[in-house]
């Protein structure tokens, strides 16, 4: 991305017959946390934009569209995705909604962070099933801490909560497989942390492509470092 960036700088410099300096953007951040039952101690922020909710036909068998199902924060605090096949149900119209709930009855191995979120999937036709592991469930947290907490689902209120394999996918970001309906939230549990990413194969693939723009942006710089120069000693 480093050298993408400069790639991109050069060329508007080389073309900008009086160059101006380039400065770094505004930045972004998210809002803060929006919480359904704001915890004491917590200064209050609006309250969560509501549900998310799509509808997808079955054909076959099984979802024939995808979901992806995010709130409407900025950034978001949940995001739900699932590929089209992954839902069984005899037929009509697949209902996928995601809301926030306030906190109850949490694990024993440690306090929720946020919101809980509950997913469901519902048929008239008759009982949806997860039929592949490829759905995801992403949930922001309410601050950037280390080591992190870990996403945890149980089917409803009063059942026994679960710890689900997560990773840290970003600065207060946790992904998880999606299982099946129920309830999820990040929990700084006592018993499991969230794991980091590891650079595995695909990054090592990439090293090539990398060097290549190191090696692009360099003779491009002196390409630019040249026509400045040579500019520079016509100019009267």
């Amino acid at each position: 991305m480093w050298a993408i960036s400069g790639l991109l700088v050069a060329v508007g410099w080389l073309l900008t017959a009086h160059p101006v300096p380039v400065y770094d953007g505004i930045g972004m951040p998210d809002e803060p946390y929006r919480y359904v039952s704001t915890p004491a101690g917590v200064s209050a922020a609006a309250k969560p934009a509501g549900s998310a909710q799509e509808t997808l036909s079955v054909v076959g068998g099984v979802n024939a569209q995808l979901a992806s199902l995010s709130s409407d924060e900025s950034g978001p605090q949940v995001w739900v995705y699932l590929p089209a096949g992954v839902l069984a149900a005899p037929g009509g119209k697949i209902t996928v909604k995601v809301a926030p709930e306030a906190p109850s009855d949490p694990p024993a191995d440690g306090p929720i962070d946020g919101n809980i979120y509950r997913v469901s999937v519902t048929n008239p036709a008759g009982p949806v099933t997860f039929s592949s592991s490829k759905s995801t469930i992403v949930l922001r947290a309410t601050v950037a801490k280390l080591p992190g907490p870990v996403i945890e689902q149980r089917p409803g209120p009063g059942q026994k909560w679960r710890p689900l394999d997560t990773t840290r996918t970003g600065n207060d970001i946790y992904g998880a497989a999606l299982p099946e309906a129920g309830e999820y939230a990040l929990v700084y549990s006592k018993l499991a942390h969230a794991r980091e990413p590891i650079a595995g194969a695909d990054a090592e693939g990439n090293h090539g492509l990398i060097i290549g723009l190191f090696v692009m942006f360099f003779l491009l710089f002196c390409v630019v470092f040249a026509v400045r120069a040579r500019a520079h000693e016509v100019d009267p």
